[in-house]
């Protein structure tokens, strides 16, 4: 599998800037309470937010890509995809239809259309500046031979 740099680029950031903000409340909240040690183990999910992003990604195959996501790897088959474009981000942090962030400015993530699934699937760990994305998905779409769509717009 050949990583697609800059796939999940976005998702790092955030990561990182998630998981340094919640570490240090847990760690002030732990260090003002007085907490025993085992309670130190809830530092685990701020680890988690800033080590994860790093193994997230897009990664091509000889017969379509793997999308690496937070909890689980997607498979999609080149002859699966009917269309591939961008979309305003849906995720748990980030709410639902989020097309701009502070200092990100204009941000997208992937959306997928596949054969014989009526419903969009979308991949929040694709997270990144539109013109990033952009370049994801065009790099996507040569490599899996699928229609263009209409990212102009977005």
């Amino acid at each position: 599998m050949q990583y697609v740099v800059g796939s999940a680029r976005g998702v790092r950031v955030a990561g990182a800037v998630w998981g340094a903000l919640l570490g240090g409340c847990v760690v002030v909240a732990l260090i003002m309470s007085n907490a025993p040690l085992t309670m130190w183990l809830v530092l685990a999910a701020p680890l988690f937010v800033m080590v994860r992003p790093w193994m997230l990604g897009v990664f091509l195959t000889e017969d379509g890509f793997v999308v690496r996501s937070w909890f689980r790897d997607y498979r999609v088959r080149s002859r699966q995809v009917v269309r591939i474009d961008l979309s305003e981000v849906y995720s748990a942090m980030l709410g639902a239809g989020t097309s701009w962030l502070p200092l990100a400015g204009a941000v997208r993530m992937v959306q997928l259309d596949l054969d014989g699934r009526p419903i969009p699937k979308y991949f929040p760990s694709t997270l990144g500046q539109r013109n990033a994305v952009l370049r994801l998905v065009r790099q996507l779409r040569t490599h899996c031979a699928a229609p263009t769509g209409g990212d102009i717009t977005l």
